[in-house]
């Protein structure tokens, strides 16, 4: 992890409006809630991927 430069109050300030901004995206339907990350950053199949309901809903043959 690399050291951030600036103030405290502003680096919460900053990190705060994004978030906002970002929860207010997903609220609002103008970001998608994604399931699974993208195919390169993350192994193909997880321990988890039945709770997703990934083999139903998305578009792999697997079970």
């Amino acid at each position: 992890m690399k050291p951030v430069a600036g103030e405290p109050e502003a680096l919460a300030a900053d990190a705060l409006d994004n978030t906002i901004a970002l929860l207010r995206d997903f609220l609002l339907g103008e970001r998608r809630f994604i399931a699974r990350p993208h195919p390169r950053r993350k192994p193909v199949r997880t321990d988890h991927d039945h709770l997703a309901r990934v083999a139903e809903w998305g578009n792999t043959d697997e079970a």
